[in-house]
């Protein structure tokens, strides 16, 4: 599927080749990077069935490097690495969330899904080791902490988009079935990695947007 990605103090190359990873079950691919001695890797995700593929996908990692997969000892869901460094998958609600310290790499996964109370919930796990936050995620309209960080993040954040396109395990024909099956505006969204607005609005976000002007002073009625 495609993916649009965005890395706070991550360089484009690595997001980039991170997320084209290829998968045996034929799904998205994530690799994870592996820090120093000790120190934590967590990933998120909106449900507890997608925290379980932390187990099997990163095992297939360690496979094709040659480690033998095993897990930290205190979380289901976690692979640990002959440095010590640790993949954790954690279960997307913010009261089971909590407690993670000293993480260099947060992995937002489904990041357009991801609520914006869930994600202000992990971002003190990076304040003490100053790691770096990755968000991956098919776009999911013009609203919440990814599309904000996407369109309003400034330099802090390096940004990359995979299409469908320009996937060469997706074929073309294939793509072409589903923009007529689906429609335009959910084929870009889901196959193009754009932004679109929620089908609800009677007016676009843009079109709402450019119509605010800060130089016209408010009418005041007594």
């Amino acid at each position: 599927m495609p993916t649009t990605g965005i890395a706070a103090k991550a360089r484009g190359l690595e997001l980039h080749q991170a997320m084209g990873q290829d998968d045996d079950d034929g799904g998205e691919g994530r690799a994870p990077r592996i820090h120093g001695t000790g120190q934590s890797d967590a990933g998120g995700e909106p449900e507890r069935t997608a925290e379980r593929r932390v187990r099997p996908k990163g095992g297939r990692v360690c496979r094709r490097l040659g480690m033998t997969v095993k897990g930290d000892g205190d979380n289901e869901m976690s692979i640990q690495f002959p440095n010590r460094a640790r993949l954790v998958g954690l279960p997307g609600t913010g009261d089971t969330i909590r407690g993670f310290s000293s993480v260099t790499l947060l992995l937002v996964d489904e990041a357009s899904r991801v609520s914006d109370e869930l994600y202000t919930a992990v971002r003190p796990m990076l304040a003490v080791s100053g790691g770096t936050t990755w968000l991956l995620s098919t776009p999911c309209g013009k609203r919440g902490f990814f599309w904000e960080a996407w369109e309003h993040g400034g330099g802090e954040w390096e940004r990359a988009r995979v299409p469908a396109t320009q996937c060469p395990r997706i074929d073309p024909a294939f793509l072409e079935r589903e923009r007529t099956s689906m429609g335009e505006r959910y084929f870009r969204q889901e196959y193009l990695c754009e932004f679109e607005d929620a089908v609800s609005g009677v007016f676009g976000r843009d079109l709402v947007a450019s119509a605010i002007r800060n130089d016209v002073k408010p009418l005041r009625i007594r």
